[in-house]
């Protein structure tokens, strides 16, 4: 799918020796209107010849109800990729915007940007990151920099393990065969249920965090062998993802880990006796159809599970499990006390971490609660630095600490303004 009105990827795909067929929208219409057999080629803004292109701000904002209903259909539960794309103001982006609100869409969106600079990206295109507030909270949307589309690719075909040049000349270097295309299949969904039936369940995203600041103390009482069970409290905004996502990606980099899951428990379309069932059918494979899974009553699934999570060695994140602990008490509810009560944290291999804004609490040993709070001076300093790039005066710095309590987020949001109000002084005459 591409905003471009060139034939480039129509060459590309020939090229390669690929089939395709093209959809051409420069106005209303469905992608579903054309047929054929290859790659679906989508011209979402028009084509270079024989119909209109859409560039001026009135032509991209024109309603076209068929092509946002088509495009929702296709991407509310997709994998979805913008790369090289700026975020035009377009049908595109609208529906994207609106699909990450929907309680029963489930997309997983990858947003991409050039640059490399976060506090750039953030000055930048702070508009777009406004409206994609609700993704971000939800984890639908995750942001990335520093994606180049000529290198990504590149690597990409070459991860796949087709032969290829770097060179458009050479396209005809690559050899795609059917049992090429089979084993890419394979890599990409690795679990399915029976021969007649493909229900797809995966791990959520993992946040991606590649700058965390702070919290040194916390990841060493995740990093401790002795803590099987862990729950991080907190209020909004103080990085309860975060940590957790950092932690999870330092130890799926490790070998020794037979898998890493995240479980996004924000009470959105699935229930947690949902994600419990996909978790299971995740983790077991071909041995645990979700047809036979359904029929287990929570109690039972729950000691499946507890066996599962004594045999193997890995780390699952639930985050977002708030509407199950007990605000007052802070003991768990409903499907996640039937999970806790059949664990044997003495027994576990697999390390459990839930995130919640009020803190869970645990009965057993093994097992470990903490409080996010405010970052210490030094680590509040620092965040502000680098989102802002400036350097804060000693007495800035208090005002900011008695303003923020050290919140990150809160100190996030004032540094960028900041860096916006240093940006546009920097560019007047």
């Amino acid at each position: 799918m591409t905003t471009n009105f060139d034939p480039l990827l129509t060459l590309a795909v020939k090229n390669c020796g690929g089939y395709l067929y093209r959809s051409i929208l420069s106005k209303d219409g469905s992608l579903n209107q054309v047929q054929g057999d290859g790659c679906h080629i989508v011209h979402l803004h028009g084509y270079w010849r024989g119909v209109d292109t859409l560039h001026t701000p009135r032509q991209l904002n024109q309603p076209r109800p068929r092509l946002k209903a088509s495009l929702s259909d296709l991407l509310r539960n997709c994998i979805v990729v913008p790369v090289a794309y700026s975020g035009w103001d377009d049908v595109f982006t609208s529906t994207l915007i609106e699909i990450m609100n929907e309680d029963g869409a489930r997309p997983e969106i990858l947003w991409t940007y050039f640059g490399d600079n976060e506090a750039d990206l953030l000055t930048q295109n702070a508009h777009q990151i406004r409206l994609f507030t609700a993704g971000l909270d939800s984890g639908r949307l995750q942001l990335y920099k520093g994606v180049n589309c000529h290198e990504l690719f590149t690597d990409l075909t070459e991860k796949l393990g087709f032969k290829t040049s770097r060179s458009l000349s050479s396209a005809n270097e690559i050899h795609i065969t059917q049992s090429s295309i089979k084993e890419v299949v394979q890599h990409l969904i690795p679990h399915s249920i029976g021969k007649e039936k493909s229900e797809i369940t995966h791990s959520d995203s993992i946040p991606s965090v590649t700058d965390l600041i702070g919290r040194s103390q916390e990841l060493s009482t995740l990093t401790d062998s002795y803590n099987k069970l862990i729950a991080i409290g907190g209020i909004g905004g103080q990085g309860k993802s975060s940590l957790a996502g950092c932690y999870s990606l330092t130890c799926r980099a490790k070998s020794e880990y037979e898998f890493v899951e995240w479980r996004d428990c924000r009470e959105q379309n699935d229930t947690l006796h949902t994600i419990f069932l996909k978790t299971a059918h995740s983790l077991f494979g071909a041995s645990g159809s979700m047809d036979t899974l359904k029929e287990l009553s929570i109690d039972s699934l729950a000691q499946q599970l507890s066996k599962l999570f004594e045999t193997r060695r890995g780390l699952i994140v639930f985050d977002n499990v708030d509407h199950y602990v007990d605000l007052q008490t802070g003991a768990s509810l409903g499907p996640l006390k039937a999970l806790i009560d059949a664990l044997q944290p003495q027994l576990l291999k697999t390390q459990l971490v839930f995130t919640a804004r009020p803190l869970l609490k645990f009965e057993s040993t093994n097992a470990t609660s903490f409080m996010l709070k405010g970052l210490i001076d030094q680590d509040a300093r620092a965040l502000f630095e680098q989102k802002s790039s400036t350097s804060i005066s000693e007495s800035d710095f208090l005002l900011l600490k008695n303003l923020t309590e050290g919140h990150p987020l809160w100190i996030s949001l004032i540094a960028s303004r900041c860096r916006q109000q240093n940006v546009a002084t920097k560019k007047s005459p």
